[in-house]
């Protein structure tokens, strides 16, 4: 199936305005919208143009950082404005990536569901955070 996307603008500025399943309504829709000064223009896609295997399971990854404060690694994120991104699921579901910053050592802390459950993810990078925490305690 094809479809036709209507833009507008350069770079920053380039944005899609509509969809459509037919070359004539996004004609018309930019007959009826265009402007001297930025005018509309037509793409044309195929959709479902790329085939995958069956098999892949996609789901959504979650990613939270901790940062070393007095001998703990502490919270650095915002649970309200973490926004998952998708990935494909395979039996790992936490990953934690030590790194160093400017201010010392830090974590990522990466939790991958099946769907997307933000309070369960939160649950879940505390418990590992937890478990970070009591191994360092072990090892001071």
């Amino acid at each position: 199936m094809t479809v036709f996307i209507v833009t507008r603008g350069e770079y920053s500025d380039y944005h899609i305005e509509a969809v459509f399943s037919n070359r004539e309504d996004a004609i018309k829709y930019c007959a009826l919208h265009n402007d001297d000064y930025e005018p509309c223009e037509i793409e044309e896609y195929e959709m479902d143009e790329y085939s995958y295997d069956g098999n892949v399971k996609v789901g959504y990854e979650y990613e939270y950082y901790a940062s070393l404060i007095h001998g703990n690694y502490e919270e650095r994120w915002d649970w309200d404005s973490e926004k998952p991104s998708y990935t494909v699921l395979s039996d790992k579901r936490v990953r934690v990536k030590k790194e160093e910053n400017s201010f010392g050592p830090a974590f990522s802390i990466f939790v991958i569901l099946d769907e997307r459950n933000d309070e369960k993810a939160v649950k879940i990078a505390r418990d590992r955070l937890a478990m970070i925490n009591a191994a360092n305690k072990l090892i001071d």
